[in-house]
């Protein structure tokens, strides 16, 4: 499972504008180097944060590929705390408002329909409060106005094609070669005749790589959604680990747990699944009575509580 969410080129990139007066290094086994402020550690990865033109942003690596580690020493009361927010004298102090000003600016496109402009005001939002104690504060400014919170905003955007360019279908674009005729004109023995176009194969459109540009813009931002202590009791991570069970024996267990819940698919691979699942009614305690109950093998993660490993017994 791919579990870094920047590529190691982007990440270097970012290092040369790390500005932490302390930070902690990352070795990685293929040589690179990593230095930012560790804010999280969990037993399959760490997750490390960088600050890039003075917005700060955190990147998940996993601990297989971790040669070592060299910790900066900082005291206690500069540690991170429970919630991974960054002490207040660390927080850049116009965050919040730098926050607001772009959730005025994602309003003022969603209302012009301007979507493109809009996910990446919500972006901006989403990084400049990304380790800030207030940052459901700044999340309100779009949640409240919008009636929606910012997870089913950003699973919108995931769904909605770009406005870049015009469409024939979403995610689709207009053909070039056509302009969305379907067919194109050739002559063939001295006479025009219409032959299927075979850049779109007589569909009109094409794939529109501007859509898949922020398509995948809104997943990665979709699962760097944080939540506050109180919403954490109603979410729950579930990790699917298939191995020689075939998927749709596992999918439809876990489906008859979770079918009256609403479930978001953060990643999805060949032999594992990772699911979000926001709890309609009860806590994430009651949720693990459940699966507990449910036959199947799980795991409950000892530092992440709300983090569920699913097997097949």
């Amino acid at each position: 499972m791919k579990r870094v969410s920047l590529t190691l080129l982007s990440l270097f990139c970012l290092l040369l504008f790390a500005t932490f007066a302390s930070a902690d290094t990352v070795y990685l086994k293929d040589g690179s180097i990593i230095k930012g402020k560790i804010v999280n550690e969990t037993e399959f990865y760490i997750e490390i944060l960088i600050e890039k033109e003075g917005i700060r942003a955190s990147t998940k690596i996993a601990k297989d590929k971790i040669a070592r580690i060299e910790r900066d020493e900082v005291a206690p009361s500069a540690e991170p705390s429970a919630t991974n927010s960054i002490p207040p004298s660390e927080e850049p102090k116009d965050s919040l408002e730098q926050a607001k000003k772009s959730a005025t600016e994602a309003l003022e496109a969603y209302e012009k329909k301007d979507y493109d402009k809009y996910l990446r005001a919500i972006v901006r939002l989403m990084g400049n409060v990304a380790t800030a104690a207030n940052f459901k504060e700044a999340y309100a400014s779009v949640e409240t106005p919008l009636k929606k919170n910012l997870p089913e905003l950003l699973e919108e955007e995931i769904k909605r094609s770009c406005n870049a360019v015009p469409h024939v279908a979403a995610f689709k674009r207009l053909c070039p070669a056509c302009s969305g005729r379907k067919y194109v004109t050739k002559i063939i023995k001295e006479k025009e005749t219409k032959v299927a176009c075979s850049t779109c194969k007589g569909t009109g459109g094409v794939d529109c790589e501007t859509c898949k540009t922020r398509t995948d813009l809104a997943k990665q931002w979709r699962k760097k959604v944080r939540y506050t202590e109180q919403e954490m009791t109603g979410i729950a991570y579930l990790q699917v680990i298939y191995g020689d069970v075939a998927r749709p024996v596992l999918d439809a267990a876990i489906g008859k747990l979770i079918s009256s819940e609403k479930v978001y698919i953060l990643e999805e691979e060949e032999a594992s699944k990772k699911m979000e699942i926001r709890l309609r009614k009860g806590t994430v305690d009651e949720f693990a009575d459940r699966l507990n109950a449910s036959g199947l093998k799980i795991t409950r993660l000892t530092t992440q509580k709300n983090t569920f490993i699913v097997k097949y017994k």
